[in-house]
């Protein structure tokens, strides 16, 4: 049972409304056992490098059955959920039985018998609101979990594949690649001292610790697909990399601070929420300030030069690369480049968004 500001929810009060719209418009689409579950992902507690020990529980989280809520057009409104009717005392005040319950990792609910609490974990309840518990959702699951592979294998395929547009086979030379390892902050991924494939493995092992980390990073699998279509922030990145590398710049832990190790000249302090991730801060300085960019190319004796490929208007068709051509991985690779989504689409639907994309990127 339902309560809104002490009067049992039935078809007689305004409130009736919301939870009417609920059973008909999205109760109808849940699954018969409703799922919901700890946003909180469970812990593995490891009991050496490498070496996974036991599953470290999630804390019980209580879950209260009454929710503040607020309506522009009734105002304020208490809701509580109840097992069976609220007890009177002798002052007027209800009582109400459970006051809540007690979450552990997931818990299920029956669509048929327990649709009332099913509404007021879904639209009242703080926890889930707040993102604390969120409603599992199966398709759209497999759907992430489908687009993150696909994004995955368009990484892999730029790194590894011999006919990758990044691979010396079609830029003739290593220099992409390498530029584009050093953007990802691998160390000495100029050096000729540490082989191509080496610097391929640190690339995808960097882009893919970006990807697990997205929230502290910002920059994954989306990012690195982006940023090789356009390359002048990679070369800045790429060359703050290798200046860090060649000890041309550094970084000071305590203070903060980037300086040229020439002179002790300081570049930049940078701010606070740069602390974890320096390379980027000073990124940011640059990408801020054009002079001061300028300034660091023109201290630089080796660095990295990148210059888009001139294309000849005559033979524009030849950048569609034969699409019909492709084998299906690389035709999902070039939907996943460029922005189009291929999942449950026959080859000339993908084909024909592919090029609408294009044509609206040269206008």
């Amino acid at each position: 049972m339902l309560y809104v500001n002490d009067v049992l929810l039935k078809e007689e009060i305004p409130q009736w409304k919301k939870y009417e719209d609920f059973l008909k418009n999205e109760l109808p689409h849940l699954e018969d056992t409703v799922i919901f579950k700890r946003s909180t992902p469970i812990r593995v507690n490891m009991i050496g490098p490498g070496k996974p020990g036991l599953v470290e529980p999630l804390p019980i989280m209580f879950v209260p059955f009454e929710a503040l809520d607020f309506d522009e057009e009734y105002g304020s409104e208490h809701w509580r959920y109840t097992r069976s009717a609220p007890t009177k005392d002798t002052s007027g005040k209800f009582h109400y039985k459970p006051l809540g319950m007690n979450f552990r990792q997931s818990e299920s609910f029956d669509k048929k018998r327990q649709p009332d609490l099913i509404f007021f974990m879904m639209k009242l309840s703080h926890q889930v609101k707040g993102g604390a518990i969120i409603l599992e959702d199966k398709k759209k699951e497999a759907r992430k979990v489908i687009e993150r592979d696909d994004r995955e294998i368009a990484v892999k395929y730029q790194i590894y594949n011999m006919d990758s547009p990044l691979s010396p086979h079609n830029t003739g030379s290593e220099d992409m690649l390498r530029m584009i390892a050093s953007a990802w902050g691998v160390s000495k991924a100029h050096s000729k001292k540490k082989s191509l494939d080496e610097v391929r493995v640190e690339l995808f092992s960097a882009v893919d610790k970006g990807q697990r980390e997205l929230d502290k990073t910002g920059r994954g699998f989306d990012i690195f697909l982006s940023e090789i279509k356009s390359k002048e922030r990679l070369v800045l990145r790429a060359n703050i990399q290798r200046a860090f590398d060649n000890r041309t710049i550094v970084y000071n832990q305590t203070e903060f601070t980037w300086k040229y190790a020439e002179n002790d000249h300081l570049i930049t302090t940078i701010s606070t929420r740069f602390f974890n991730n320096p390379i980027s801060g000073l990124f940011d300085y640059f990408i801020r300030n054009e002079g001061k960019r300028r300034i660091f190319y023109n201290t630089l004796d080796d660095r990295y030069t990148y210059k888009e490929p001139e294309v000849d208007e005559g033979n524009e068709g030849d950048q569609d690369k034969n699409l019909e051509d492709l084998s299906w991985m690389e035709l999902k690779n070039e939907a996943v480049l460029a922005g189009v989504k291929w999942y449950g689409k026959k080859k000339p639907e993908i084909i024909e968004e592919i090029r609408k994309k294009k044509e609206l990127q040269t206008q």
